[in-house]
C-alpha cells in the first residue's frame, strides 16, 4: 500500500539540522551588511527633515525607529534568533 505524504509536510518542508547550519551561515554573512545599511537608514529621516524628499517625518520615523529596533536590539541582542 502507497503511503500518501500529508498536505501539510508537502507545503511545508521539515526542518532539518542541516537546514539549520545553513540558514546560520546565510545570517552570519549578511548580518554586518544588514546592520550597515539600517544604520545608514537613519539618514532617511534627515532627509524628510530637510525637504530632499517628500515623505513625511512623521510616516518616515516610525519605519526607521521600528526597523533598527529589530536589528540593533532583537537580532544583535538574541544572536540566537
Amino acid at each position: 500500500m502507497i503511503k500518501k505524504q500529508s498536505m501539510v509536510s508537502s507545503i511545508v518542508p521539515c526542518c532539518e539540522d542541516s537546514e539549520r547550519v545553513r540558514a546560520s551561515k546565510v545570517y552570519s554573512a549578511v548580518e554586518r551588511p544588514l546592520q550597515l545599511a539600517q544604520a545608514a537608514a537613519i539618514l532617511e529621516i534627515f532627509h524628510s527633515l530637510v525637504g530632499l524628499v517628500r515623505s513625511p517625518v512623521s510616516a518616515t520615523l516610525p519605519q526607521i525607529a521600528s526597523r533598527l529596533y529589530l536589528t540593533w536590539f532583537i537580532l544583535w541582542s538574541f544572536p540566537q534568533t
